[in-house]
């Protein structure tokens, strides 16, 4: 109990002759946590302060009003004497906000009688009075969690309340504890993955419901996020590699086996989803399963599975693979002269050298002829070639065919175990050589033109160029205009020179060099000098043995005595200087540059146009 306000006002009566004096008292009793109410005791006094005052008078009242609401009014028909006495009062429970928090609003009012002079004046108490706190529901906090994982539940309690823990996920629910005083480590359950099968995240809701004794107090909800363990659900993942080509099964033996290039690989993703989830994608390296690879080139694949939840796994498989190297080959026919019919040829290519599982690969190679225009092959013959490695090679003779003036087709046919493959080649009929005689023009033994009985044709005129010959005119006019063929330009601003196998610059035909004008380039020399000897002398008196002399220049003394009579002494005698200054040169050093590109070389000359057959 709790005296919470005691309050006094002196009030004159209604003649002006006295005075009567009120108290306010409001107790708190106790408060109830269960009820969350304070029981509250609100006493008004009054008294007379010169013992005296009023009796038995019908009118004045006195009321209590608790939050605007009236609880007491009462008739006072006596105020007497000089003691306090209670002249209106209320007990009761006042309901607190739902935090536990009060502030009471008290209004207590004296009404007179204003027809009794000897009554009191009117009096008011409004009063506003914070009651004490009660203890209400517990706060919580809650962390996010995985399936599986802790969620770690703090209480936030104001006395020993105890609590009940609830939970709501999807269609579950149920109780996570209870009891509890201030924290709890919940292991949020397995079962929760049914309920978010296609989803990585879910929403729980936890309720905590706070307890004294047995009456609940309150309860406080809050949501928190709940996530699959992503490591704990991807997917299992498997697949297979298979040949579906039956030809390059029926060389490996084993349709798990692929050959490079040659084999049409299927490739299939399995997979199987974890915790309630199903697989929705399945892929072969990025693209669905399964995949048809035709000419497969690879046998290593990144198969993946994806399930509802979008949470994927992957894994590399990879197959047995033969190392197949596609078959090539190129192959030249030509004639073995202009004028001749026999043919020969020359080939070259890349080769399968192996065993593909089952069996092992081989080679076949054989051509065949036909006059051009024609619709049948005739067969020439098979090759045997010279096989080093993965690479093969052959040249022969392919014999006599037809006549040198036919255009000829070859056909060249290459296999191994896997391809069929052939190339076709056409050899122009060959050049025969021209002869001028007297009486006639002759090719390869044919006489072409007779002279006095035939008129020659452009046709007969091309014959005497073949293709390679050049045509030379003062007239630029393109033989082609004149006896028919394909011609070009040759030579221009060169002269000409004829071909010698004995020298690098014209050992070969159409090769080109030389230079119209003197080009830059430098001379050397070397050489002596003749040597010649530079001797003097030159002389003085002399006396002493110590004489100074220094680099070319050496004394000598002639021993013949001198008269030397200024200083009337004699007996002296000379000393001869010589200087031998004898020596040779050597000349060494480079001319400068001659030549700057402009120096005019060129031989005497005329021109004309040069064309060349080409067709």
């Amino acid at each position: 109990m709790a005296i919470l306000l005691t309050k006094e006002q002196r009030i004159n009566n209604i003649g002006g002759t006295s005075t009567f004096n009120f108290k306010l008292e409001i107790i708190e009793n106790k408060t109830d946590t269960a009820s969350n109410t304070s029981n509250l005791t609100v006493n008004l006094f009054a008294k007379h302060n010169n013992n005296s005052g009023y009796k038995q008078i019908t009118g004045p009242k006195a009321e209590i009003n608790i939050d605007d609401v009236q609880k007491v009014n009462v008739d006072v028909k006596e105020i007497y004497g000089s003691s306090y006495k209670i002249i209106a009062s209320w007990t009761g429970d006042v309901l607190h906000d739902a935090d536990g928090k009060k502030v009471a609003s008290i209004g207590v009012n004296y009404t007179p009688n204003t027809t009794y002079q000897y009554t009191s004046r009117a009096c008011s108490f409004n009063e506003s009075i914070t009651l004490s706190n009660i203890a209400r529901k517990s706060d919580f906090t809650a962390s996010n969690a995985l399936i599986g994982g802790a969620c770690n539940i703090s209480i936030n309690r104001a006395t020993n309340f105890t609590h009940t823990l609830l939970y709501s996920f999807g269609n579950l629910s149920g109780t996570i504890a209870t009891g509890v005083a201030t924290s709890y480590g919940w292991t949020i359950p397995t079962k929760f993955y049914e309920q978010i099968k296609n989803s990585k995240t879910g929403n729980c809701t936890i309720t905590c419901i706070t307890y004294n004794g047995s009456s609940e107090i309150g309860r406080v909800s809050k949501t928190i996020n709940i996530s699959v363990n992503e490591t704990l659900c991807k997917p299992d993942v498997d697949g297979m590699i298979e040949d579906i080509n039956d030809k390059t099964i029926a060389l490996t033996g084993d349709s798990s086996k692929l050959i490079r290039y040659k084999s049409i690989a299927k490739i299939t993703t399995s997979g199987t989803a974890k915790n309630s989830a199903n697989i929705k994608t399945l892929l072969v390296d990025g693209y669905a399963s399964p995949l048809i690879v035709n000419g497969v080139s690879k046998n290593s694949f990144t198969l993946t599975a994806i399930d509802t939840r979008d949470i994927p796994n992957l894994i590399v498989k990879t197959a047995e693979m033969v190392d197949y190297i596609p078959l090539t080959c190129s192959v030249e026919f030509e004639r073995k002269e202009p004028t001749s019919n026999e043919f020969t040829y020359k080939l070259s290519g890349n080769y399968f050298n192996g065993n593909f599982g089952a069996v092992d690969n081989d080679l076949n190679i054989s051509w065949a002829y036909r006059k051009s225009g024609s619709t049948e092959w005739i067969k020439g013959g098979d090759i045997i070639p010279n096989i080093e490695g993965n690479t093969f090679s052959a040249s022969g003779s392919c014999g006599k065919l037809l006549t040198y003036k036919d255009n000829i087709e070859f056909i060249l046919y290459y296999s191994d175990k896997l391809d069929s493959l052939s190339v076709m080649q056409e050899v122009k009929k060959g050049q025969g050589s021209l002869e001028i005689y007297e009486e006639a023009l002759v090719s390869n033994g044919e006489t072409l033109f007779h002279w006095e009985n035939d008129v020659m044709t452009p046709g007969d005129w091309l014959t005497m160029y073949p293709i390679g010959s050049i045509y030379l005119s003062i007239n630029n006019t393109n033989p082609s205009a004149l006896f028919g063929g394909t011609w070009e330009r040759f030579a221009n601003g060169r002269v000409l020179i004829g071909v010698d196998e004995s020298q690098t610059e014209f050992n070969a035909p159409q090769k080109t060099g030389g230079h119209k004008e003197l080009q830059s380039h430098n001379h050397t020399f070397s050489g002596s000098a003749d040597s010649a000897s530079l001797i003097g002398k030159f002389g003085e008196v002399y006396s002493g043995t110590n004489i100074y002399k220094e680099g070319i220049v050496s004394n000598k003394t002639d021993g013949i005595n001198r008269a030397y009579s200024s200083a009337g002494t004699g007996g002296n005698t000379w000393s001869t200087w010589e200087i031998d200054a004898s020596h040779s040169h050597t000349l060494n050093g480079t001319i400068g540059s001659a030549g700057n590109g402009n120096a005019g070389n060129l031989q005497p000359y005329i021109t004309c146009y040069m064309w060349l057959r080409t067709a």
